[in-house]
């Protein structure tokens, strides 16, 4: 009688990836903490907190989650957060605060607005990223 591993065994090997050991310390990286990414606004309270009241720079990004162009930059949105982090990014779903995208005049997604001190300096609507990064540099100034 075979018993189900000297049965299987030649199967197991194959499935098992071979690993040799050694004493070289497998190196780990942890996120940075100086990362600050894209934080999406919930509520109209959280919107002018961080962004009328805000005393720096802040640049927010009038999204919805069924539109193209808004998907196409996000990545460009994300490493702009990364590379700048004395400016808060911020994104806001047009359908869940439809009445923070009514009050600021917001007709197309996206729709960038860009704050210096609690004030729109600029906006930019569509995926336009030069525009973006103009945008950028003016809250910068």
């Amino acid at each position: 009688m075979t018993t189900f591993m000297s049965r299987f065994s030649p199967l197991l090997k194959t499935l098992r990836p071979h690993r040799s050991f050694s004493t070289t310390p497998v190196t780990r990286f942890a996120p940075s903490s100086l990362k600050m990414g894209v934080i999406q606004i919930k509520t109209p309270e959280e919107y002018k907190t961080k962004v009328t009241d805000a005393q720096g720079p802040v640049i927010v990004d009038f999204f919805a989650t069924w539109c193209g162009p808004c998907k196409a930059v996000s990545p460009l949105l994300e490493k702009l957060s990364d590379a700048n982090t004395n400016v808060e990014f911020y994104k806001v779903d047009v359908d869940e605060l439809a009445t923070v995208a009514a009050d600021n005049g917001v007709s197309a997604m996206p729709t960038f607005h860009f704050y210096n001190k609690g004030e729109r300096i600029q906006e930019v609507k569509g995926a336009n990223p030069p525009a973006i990064q103009a945008g950028l540099q003016a809250v910068l100034a």
